[in-house]
């Protein structure tokens, strides 16, 4: 509902494709608060082919819809 311009790119909508093995590639493992929502952050960004920044500037609201999206596709893996 709320657009984000990062870097002079505008982003209202976002395309998410399940989770493949290089999108896993690189993510921080841990059990700590901050690693599992930086995964899960990182993991996010690569399904919706957008820079992470772009995820830390939604809007409380869009960033709770995205989740809802994503959620089956990273059960067990974030």
């Amino acid at each position: 509902m709320f657009p984000v311009v990062i870097d002079g790119a505008h982003y209202t909508e976002f395309w998410v494709r399940p989770a493949e093995p290089e999108d896993l590639a690189g993510l921080r493992w841990g059990d700590s608060l901050e690693a599992r929502l930086e995964r899960g952050m990182t993991l996010v960004a690569r399904m919706c082919d957008v820079p992470e920044a772009v995820l830390y500037a939604l809007d409380p609201s869009d960033a709770g819809r995205l989740g809802t999206a994503v959620e089956g596709l990273i059960s067990g893996v974030v």
